[in-house]
């Protein structure tokens, strides 16, 4: 599923795209980091946004908060907020329940019973078994051998694992940029240091995309 817009007005433009929410401001050139689904919230602004509201001559009273963070706290006007929430989960209920249909095809389930192999025989290779060096080894072949013929079989479904590949990622990639704009373990970057590792992972989390829709066709 691509990017949805689920909220637009003369202020801002809000999009759901797997795993994320993103707000962009049209009346500031403040960057707001990309809501995570699953910190995606619905709450009373706490204490210290409240503050930050009446010092901006707003009521409090009218916001609800998006997300919470270490060092930050994303807060929109309630209406909106109410919105986006209802309909950012929807939209990745949708998208879950899509997933879940992919994953039950045939070539699908095939491809698990390969990783399956792969699994049993790192699991054996790290008991105490007196198999854990021969078994390991037979297995790992016959998985090879099963995943070539998969690879033949399926050559759509080939394509489509690289691509998929491709895009977990970049949708990793940009979960971390996220971090680098929120966390910095020793205190070292500054604000500009920190956007531009967040600017150099997006870019190539871009790149990313661009090569899974490149084996695709533009379908992802």
């Amino acid at each position: 599923m691509k990017k949805r817009v689920i909220y637009k007005d003369e202020k801002r433009v809000i999009e759901w795209q797997p795993r994320f929410v993103t707000i962009k401001s049209k009346v500031s050139t403040q960057t707001i980091p990309p809501i995570p689904m699953n910190q995606l919230i619905c709450v009373t602004p706490q204490a210290s946004m409240c503050t930050q509201l009446r010092a901006a001559g707003l009521d409090p009273a009218g916001y609800k908060t998006l997300m919470r963070g270490r060092k930050s706290e994303i807060s929109v006007p309630a209406e909106i907020a109410e919105i986006v929430y209802r309909e950012a989960r929807k939209l990745e209920a949708a998208y879950k329940e899509e997933c879940d249909r992919i994953a039950n095809l045939p070539e699908n389930r095939e491809r698990r019973e390969i990783d399956a192999l792969y699994a049993e025989a790192d699991r054996i290779e790290r008991s105490d078994s007196e198999d854990n060096v021969i078994l390991p080894m037979q297995l790992r072949s016959e998985a090879k051998r099963r995943l070539a013929a998969w690879r033949e079989k399926y050559p759509e479904a080939a394509q489509a694992e690289k691509a998929t590949s491709l895009m977990r990622q970049a949708a990793e990639l940009k979960y971390k940029a996220v971090g680098a704009l929120l966390y910095d373990a020793d205190g070292l970057l500054d604000r500009a240091e920190q956007d531009r590792r967040h600017d150099k992972m997006i870019a190539k989390a871009e790149e990313m995309e661009a090569q899974a829709r490149a084996i695709t066709g533009g379908t992802k």
